[in-house]
């Protein structure tokens, strides 16, 4: 009896101990340090920047849900090329900003479709894609260099 209540103590023990390595693996990144990478290995046009308080008039996201962001949208109102890295605050908010933007990114394409079909084919190879707290979307040619640079720049 008294071996068989130890094992189940270890092994409670090593579940803990287990779980609790994974808590603090929490990723992250300076999202300006991303920009300039991915501007030292793509051509970014003429681009508007957006603050965070810019991002509830364009795509419904409230500045309460940020931790940090680089946004960046082409100016010519022709081009469909837009650059957006968000960290929220915690989970709840990156599901929310999440949303925001796939609502965005569904409403572009929409827009486009039939408006500017060039357009139209780079946003649909693009997409909204979240790790962690952190959301993108990257509307570009180079959508696929954007986020491998994002992605390496993740720790």
């Amino acid at each position: 009896m008294f071996k068989k209540l130890s094992v189940v103590v270890c092994a409670a023990a090593l579940s803990l101990a287990l779980f609790a390595c994974g808590e603090g693996e929490t990723k992250s990144a300076n999202l300006n340090d991303v920009m300039s990478q991915i501007s030292t290995q793509v051509s970014m046009g003429d681009m508007m920047d957006y603050t965070t308080e810019d991002l509830k008039g364009a795509f419904g996201i409230d500045a309460a849900d940020i931790k940090q962001c680089v946004a960046k949208v082409a100016s010519d109102g022709i081009t469909a090329d837009e650059v957006i890295m968000i960290e929220a605050v915690d989970s709840d908010a990156a599901t929310r900003v999440f949303d925001q933007l796939t609502a965005h990114y569904q409403a572009k394409a929409n827009e486009n479709i039939n408006y500017n079909p060039g357009q139209y084919a780079v946003i649909e190879k693009c997409s909204v894609e979240r790790e962690g707290n952190f959301v993108t979307l990257f509307i570009s040619p180079d959508a696929a260099k954007m986020t491998s640079a994002f992605q390496s720049a993740l720790k």
